[in-house]
């Protein structure tokens, strides 16, 4: 129920965002004007105190296990918790800073609503897949009685359905410092590296019509609020038991999506404008590190 609510929001979100690139394509004037993003500091407040009364009765919900109560409190709910720290983020971090013409506002969040995610993911599942295969040629040349050996625990527990038993049995191969090795590696380092270059994707296919750096700044993390917002009403329909805990870990991944693509936003602009590419490897680099670490 959270993820079908989550992607009826996020349809909707889209569809004004077409709208919007719409009247682009029809030559309408009114898409070339400034977009004023509405943000002011009361804001801030009511949001603080939206996030916190629907944990508490989300918190309680969940707590009673009830599935029905679940059903229709939950998605409401989720969407009360997520949706308003990217709207005060995006408000405070674009403060004072010229976002550009409509048009091209939606269409960045359209984009990296969409085919950002898409290509991430799909990014991610390949390498990760590129690693497992290796690994496993590696094991197979080098020690191919390890690979018997992981060859039948994967017939053992194909058809096992006690969650314990699976633990016990995979916990010497997953406790192996090489494995524990490759996990971080995989998600501090090769994650970062894909995901801080192609996030600001469409700011990338804008750069030359963006004004200056600082707007660059600003479209970069829109393109962070998009992916963000996409990811975490995703993420957030995992479980319901754990629902309080997963909404609101998902408050600080908003923060670094953002920062990060805006770092890389602003790299991207200064790069193409003021012809500093080693400006954009900066800060490249740096938003990867602030993600890995």
């Amino acid at each position: 129920m959270i993820g079908a609510f989550a992607f009826g929001f996020e349809s909707l979100f889209l569809l004004a965002c077409s709208w919007f690139v719409f009247q682009k394509t029809m030559r309408r004037e009114q898409a070339d004007l400034p977009f004023n993003f509405p943000f002011a500091s009361w804001q801030i407040f009511a949001g603080i105190g939206i996030v916190i009364y629907s944990l508490a009765v989300g918190g309680a919900v969940a707590a009673t296990q009830i599935s029905w109560l679940g059903w229709f409190a939950l998605p409401v709910l989720t969407l009360l918790v997520i949706v308003p720290p990217i709207w005060m983020l995006f408000g405070l971090g674009t403060s004072g800073l010229e976002i550009g013409a409509r048009w091209r506002f939606f269409a960045i969040l359209g984009l990296s609503m969409t085919v950002v995610p898409v290509l991430i993911v799909a990014l991610e599942i390949i390498l990760l897949l590129g690693i497992v295969v290796g690994a496993a040629i590696l094991i197979g040349i080098t020690q191919p009685e390890l690979l018997q050996q992981i060859s039948d625990l994967i017939n053992l527990i194909e058809f096992e359905t006690d969650q314990q038993l699976i633990l016990n049995l995979l916990a010497p191969y997953i406790s192996n410092p090489v494995t524990i090795a490759a996990g971080i590696g995989y998600i501090a380092i090769i994650v970062p590296l894909i995901e801080e270059l192609l996030k600001p994707l469409a700011v990338l296919f804008f750069a030359k019509k963006i004004e200056s750096p600082a707007q660059g700044f600003a479209l970069g993390i829109l393109s962070g609020a998009g992916f963000a917002l996409v990811e975490s009403l995703n993420a957030s329909a995992g479980s319901a038991i754990n629902w309080p805990v997963i909404v609101s870990a998902r408050v600080g991944t908003n923060l670094l999506h953002m920062t990060a693509s805006g770092l890389v936003g602003w790299g991207i602009v200064s790069a193409f404008h003021e012809k500093r590419i080693g400006r954009f490897f900066a800060a490249y680099f740096s938003a990867v590190l602030i993600h890995g670490l």
